[in-house]
């Protein structure tokens, strides 16, 4: 079937099947570099956005300690708790408490603290006086704020007593002349660092969920929502994350999880180890891979489009550089038909280099050729007819010489009969004198004896 084409649409069968074979072979490997390149770079986004908002979230814990710790040293705070009795120094340092609160952003207080955690200046008055822990507990702050030295006890951040709210809670000594005389302790609402996380947008993560959550407790430390936070974590995979880390013990990592409602997201965590918190991002696959997919389909349409270009531009060439072939065939049909015209189709063809040129000369040859041959014949077949009326001439009168010789023989046999018969006549005669002859023998015998 295929050889019984035209050439024309062999050649763009085979042309296309090519080039969608070329394509698809292109398709497949771009796709699949590209596809790679792409979900590597996703997930490359993911971990620059984890590790950004966990640096977020030491730039806030390192500024609030730095804040806290810049409150425990000015020479009113020393001051008082050299001598907490004297209500003048109790006055400058409330002033000063008061001063530097009203300076900070969204702090729930700081104050001044004894060796006995009694609280000797507080934003709220009703606070001085207080005494915050007592027995194990006093002991066990005593005994951290005298290892850190110069450093800041830092219990993250936890449900404040007095507000129920989530604040970072913070401790730092105050040491004069190389003894701790007492600390400063204070809060920063959560809210600050949730503000920082909201600020810091990534790119092509614009519907990913971030969480934060306190994996030595296990609750929520961040969320969008704001009623779980505190809350105990019971989403399954948060707490696949808290597993993952406490088993494998690495402070990054990925997986995919699919939620009861089949929806499969990727999952990228980052461990704070000592503070024990862990930051995490969950989009869904579709939204991180939606470049991926995009790009794809560009690619298939450009792809369809470069097929569809090399196809339509395949039959125009194939269509312009086969029609001299088309008037060739014409030509050479003619030939075939014995109509020994001249074609004007192909006389712009004769004398060139190329294949159609040298056809059209061998057409033209050939038709040159057999109108020699048709004069040849013509010729020959004109002294044929000559030849042959002298033929017919002859024979004519060979006709007739052949009946004057048959009326001839006729009468020739008619005198042949005759002679025939008078020599029969004569062959008995001589029969009968033979006969007479030997009698006259006998008897002449006879007489002798």
């Amino acid at each position: 079937m295929f050889n019984n084409m035209k050439m024309r649409v062999r050649i763009m069968i085979v042309v296309n099947i090519v080039s969608f074979v070329g394509i698809l072979f292109l398709f497949i490997v771009a796709n699949s570099a590209m596809t790679k390149a792409m979900k590597d770079k996703a997930l490359e986004n993911m971990d620059t956005y984890v590790k950004g908002q966990t640096c977020n979230v030491e730039n806030f814990v390192k500024q609030s300690e730095s804040e806290l710790k810049q409150y425990g040293k000015s020479s009113d705070v020393i001051n008082l708790l050299l001598d907490d009795t004297d209500p003048d120094k109790t006055k400058i340092a409330q002033d000063y408490t008061m001063n530097y609160y009203n300076s900070l952003y969204k702090w729930e207080g700081i104050y001044i603290g004894n060796l006995q955690t009694v609280a000797l200046t507080h934003p709220v008055p009703a606070v001085i006086g207080q005494q915050f822990r007592q027995g194990d507990r006093l002991t066990q702050l005593m005994n951290e704020l005298k290892e850190c030295g110069d450093g800041v006890v830092d219990y993250g951040i936890i449900v404040s007593p007095a507000t129920q709210q989530l604040i970072l809670s913070m401790y730092a000594p105050v040491i004069y002349n190389g003894k701790m005389i007492g600390y400063v302790g204070g809060g920063v609402f959560s809210a600050v660092l949730q503000e920082t996380l909201d600020e810091y947008k990534a790119t092509g993560l614009d519907q990913a969920k971030c969480y934060m959550i306190n994996v030595t407790e296990g609750r929520y430390i961040y969320t969008d929502d704001e009623a779980l936070l505190a809350q105990p974590v019971e989403d399954g995979m948060l707490l696949q994350v808290m597993e993952q880390i406490q088993t494998t013990g690495e402070e990054t990592g990925y997986f995919e999880y699919t939620d009861a409602e089949r929806v499969t997201y990727i999952v990228y965590y980052n461990y704070i180890s000592d503070r024990g918190w862990a930051l995490i991002v969950a989009d869904n696959v579709g939204d991180v891979y939606a470049a991926v997919t995009a790009s794809r389909n560009a690619l298939i349409f450009a792809c369809v489009l470069a097929y569809i270009i090399i196809a339509v531009a395949t039959f125009a060439i194939v269509s312009f550089t086969l029609k001299p072939l088309s008037e060739v065939k014409e030509a050479l049909v003619k030939v075939g038909e014995f109509d020994l015209s001249q074609s004007t189709n192909i006389t712009k063809y004769i004398g060139g280099t190329n294949e159609i040129s040298l056809i059209a000369d061998a057409i033209e040859k050939i038709r040159i050729g057999l109108t020699d041959m048709v004069e040849v014949l013509g010729a020959c077949s004109n002294s044929i007819d000559g030849s042959s009326n002298l033929m017919k001439n002859d024979s004519v009168n060979l006709l007739e010489y052949v009946t004057d010789n048959m009326a001839t023989t006729e009468e020739l046999a008619a005198s042949i009969n005759t002679t025939n018969s008078s020599i029969e006549d004569v062959a008995r005669t001589i029969g009968r004198i033979d006969e007479m002859v030997k009698q006259i023998e006998k008897k002449v015998k006879l007489c002798d004896d």
